[in-house]
Parts: structure tokens; C-alpha cells; sequence
């Protein structure tokens, strides 16, 4: 007697990948951080976004300063953030647009 081969078999492995794909997908989609722009001498703005289920407002203000920090230690300097702006877009995500200064010499 011959075993039965059951023909969904690969549709639901195909479904699985499918869906940790587009899991993996909508989770980068939830933290995204922008490039830096430049203002003008050592002055530059950037906007990060935080889905409401990681962390919303709270968690891309942390992500800005971070992302603020990490660019102008690159430079050999410290990051001064002189102004944030945080907007809810009511979408299930969070933005928060910061302007900074880098100065000094970043303690070296």
C-alpha cells in the first residue's frame, strides 16, 4: 500500500513564509529613522518614526536624540538638540522632527 500525499502540504509551508515575510516587513516599517539634512554650519534636522505598538511619540524621541548623537559623535562632536516637534499622525504611528546643533569636540 502506497502512503497518501497530501496536497496542501506546501501550500501551508508557503503560507507560513509568506507570513514571517510580511511580518518582518511591517516590523522595519514600524521604526524608521530619516536621513540627516543639513541646515547650514553644524546645524541639521531629521524625523523618526515609531509605530504606536513599539513605543509611539516616546520611543522615536529617543531614537531621534540617539540617531542626533551617533551623527555627530561621527564627526568628532556633540550633539545639541535645539528643538523637537512631536506629531501624532492618528495612522497607528508616531513622528518626531528634531533640529540640532554638533559642537565642541565630543570630549576628545
Amino acid at each position: 500500500m502506497r502512503p497518501t500525499m497530501n496536497p496542501y502540504r506546501h501550500r501551508h509551508a508557503l503560507f507560513a513564509v509568506g507570513a514571517c515575510a510580511i511580518a518582518v516587513a511591517m516590523a522595519s516599517g514600524c521604526a524608521q529613522t530619516a536621513s540627516v539634512s543639513r541646515l547650514g554650519p553644524d546645524t541639521y534636522t531629521m524625523t523618526t518614526h515609531r509605530a504606536l505598538a513599539t513605543g509611539g511619540t516616546s520611543e522615536a524621541r529617543q531614537a531621534a536624540i540617539a540617531s542626533a548623537q551617533e551623527y555627530c559623535a561621527g564627526l568628532g562632536k556633540k550633539a545639541v538638540i535645539s528643538k523637537m516637534d512631536e506629531m501624532p499622525t492618528g495612522h497607528g504611528a508616531d513622528k518626531v522632527n528634531i533640529v540640532f546643533r554638533c559642537s565642541g569636540n565630543g570630549g576628545r
